[in-house]
């Protein structure tokens, strides 16, 4: 009988000693659910008259909760964006008026959420249809480091000063500059995807597995106290969503901010950014065609700098051919004879191209000297808005065709291009 009180008797002491250590090992601190979490939108430049807003898209939100610690808004396309203090500027891009469901999250002490959703009906009169359709090729498209340009890496000042703050001022990396070191070179293994998903404008980077890091930001890939940039080990995660909206850089109240940049910025989700990490997911484009593109983004933590890269839809490649010096002058007009374009070496396609050289242009070529005339050393080629051939306008088509023609070679020439919206020279 004894010794089943001794057992009895050890047995509640092991449950109180549990008991005890459960007790002196609880650090989770208190757990607090957020509660009363309210959320209100402010369509900038609504009015009476424009109850969606003044077509720049913009919402400004503010969430208010007890017990909340942070917040975050997650909008219909997947981006989201994190609001400490429960403020945010948020500009949606969608072209019109449209309905967007946005849902907003707080969290508490323990990561304990509570959400809720506002709608918000804001118009947008913003887009960029040819930079969408130069990005993606109307699909998917690739894009690389220009590597072998002189400045497609580079960084400049951020400020008023119109004569500086468009162009890598401070530094311009040479051509393959970053190829020379382990440190740097997987900036050049870069493919940078943008594809169309229905409307959506989507962006993909693969960086091979490694990052080229600016040093002041080594801490996004676990290395602290970097003292120059590097390449790190970094996951760059899944594709990103990319808005479209106006630049509001400096270069925009440059008096030729026109001839500086194309005035439209790349926004990217997620903290999505093109190679180069700097801390910034906003790109303004200053320039794109088919297969280049030059961008400037002002750096995180640091607006008194703007980096520039430039890439280029061809793959880069430090050895490429050696190219063939062609030196023996073959064919040459520099239009020193007033009056019509030399007949030994120049022909006309003229008419509408309806036999099959055409391309559906509203112009009619002509050889009339008020559009194609030599004067004063130079070749003029003029359209002109009038109606000509049952077209809108009169034009002008030279060609050496049937006088002079070579499989190798190459072309210099002088010209000045118009500027436009269909106009060019080819």
């Amino acid at each position: 009988m004894s010794k089943k009180l001794i057992i009895k008797i050890v047995s509640l002491f092991t449950i109180l000693l549990m008991t005890g250590c459960q007790k002196d090992d609880y650090t989770f601190g208190s757990i607090s659910t957020p509660s009363n979490l309210k959320v209100t939108a402010e369509i900038v430049g609504k009015t009476a008259d424009a109850p969606y807003g003044d077509g720049s898209g913009i919402v400004k939100f503010v969430a208010t909760a007890d017990n909340a610690i942070s917040y975050k808004y997650v909008y219909p396309d997947g981006s989201s964006d994190n609001a400490p203090s429960g403020k945010i500027t948020k500009r949606f891009t969608k072209t019109g008026v449209n309905t967007y469901t946005v849902t907003v999250l707080a969290t508490g002490a323990g990561g304990v959420a509570t959400n809720t959703t506002i709608d918000v009906e804001v118009q947008s009169d913003f887009s960029d249809d040819e930079a969408v359709q130069l990005l993606t090729g109307g699909s998917s498209k690739k894009w690389y480091w220009a590597a072998a340009e002189p400045a497609h890496l580079g960084v400049g000042q951020n400020d008023g000063d119109a004569a500086n703050n468009f162009f890598p001022n401070y530094y311009k990396a040479g051509p393959f500059e970053k190829a020379g070191s382990p440190n740097s070179s997987c900036l050049y293994d870069n493919v940078l995807t943008f594809s169309l998903d229905g409307e959506v404008l989507k962006f993909q980077l693969d960086n091979g597995g490694a990052t080229f890091f600016n040093k002041d930001f080594g801490s996004v890939a676990g290395a602290s106290g970097l003292s120059e940039d590097m390449c790190l080990s970094y996951n760059t995660g899944a594709a990103k969503i990319v808005s479209l909206s106006p630049s509001e850089s400096v270069v925009m109240n440059n008096p030729d901010h026109a001839e500086q940049t194309r005035g439209t910025t790349m926004n990217f989700s997620d903290n999505g950014f093109m190679g180069y990490y700097i801390g910034q997911s906003s790109y303004e484009i200053l320039s794109l065609t088919a297969n280049r593109m030059v961008v400037r983004a002002v750096m995180g933590g640091n607006p008194s700098l703007a980096w520039y890269h430039t890439f280029t839809t061809t793959p880069p490649n430090p050895n490429p051919e050696p190219s063939i010096d062609y030196t023996k002058l073959v064919f040459e007009d520099n239009f020193d004879k007033d009056g019509a374009p030399d007949p030994t070496k120049w022909t006309y396609d003229l008419g509408r191209g309806n036999n099959g050289w055409g391309n559906n242009e509203k112009q009619n070529y002509t050889n009339s000297a008020s559009n194609i005339v030599v004067e004063g050393g130079f070749l003029k080629i003029t359209a002109k808005k009038e109606n000509s051939g049952g077209a809108e306008y009169s034009s002008a088509r030279l060609k050496s065709d049937g006088k002079y023609a070579f499989k190798y070679g190459k072309v210099e020439v002088r010209a000045k291009l118009p500027s436009g919206g269909g106009t060019w020279p080819a």
